[in-house]
């Protein structure tokens, strides 16, 4: 009776406690949470390294973001494509999103392929030739090749900051808005 009593603590404890979900080339974030009750943001893309992602988001239309309203992912670099499955908590309706892709800065180029983003049924589908379109970038720090989808980190030894991030711009936003039916 008391082996059954402790083996149902311990698993209480280890499905409580588990909030990411590692499967073979997909990570899932918050997986107690139904994808059709939230808003998500899915990135199939390629990277070698361990890492952790970040995505940010705003629900009034600015570009204020901060650390209360993120999203992360610790990733596991594998040398395939993977999809990060980033889901926002329940009733968020996010305007702007921004896409932190790591700290690791032996992270030279991360392999970029669809985008999805989606609330309730409404999917939406970025290809990486439309990266440019829906996000900003920083010039001076990440270069996308429009050819092979490859997102490279610049690396300078004269910068203290290492911002491989890119951001909505208002044809994003202007798509989030429609599949989140405001």
């Amino acid at each position: 009776m008391k082996a059954k009593i402790l083996l149902s603590i311990v698993l209480l404890i280890f499905c409580s406690c588990k909030k990411t979900i590692v499967e073979k080339g997909k990570t899932i974030i918050n997986p107690d949470i139904k994808l059709e009750d939230v808003f998500s943001l899915t990135l199939n893309l390629k990277i070698l390294f361990d890492d952790e992602l970040k995505v940010y988001y705003t629900e009034d239309n600015s570009y204020n973001f901060n650390e209360e309203m993120t999203v992360r992912a610790k990733i596991r670099g594998i040398d395939s494509k993977q999809d990060i499955v980033f889901k926002f908590p329940n009733n968020i309706h996010p305007t702007n999103i921004r896409i932190d892709f790591g700290y690791n800065k032996n992270q030279r180029i991360i392999k970029l392929d669809t985008f999805y983003l989606g609330y309730n049924d409404d999917k939406l589908s970025i290809p990486p030739s439309s990266l440019l379109k829906y996000f900003n970038l920083i010039e001076n720090q990440l270069n996308y090749n429009t050819e092979t989808h490859d997102l490279e980190f610049i690396q300078d030894s004269s910068r203290d900051n290492y911002l491989p991030i890119i951001w909505s711009n208002d044809s994003l936003s202007s798509l989030i808005k429609k599949i989140s039916q405001f």
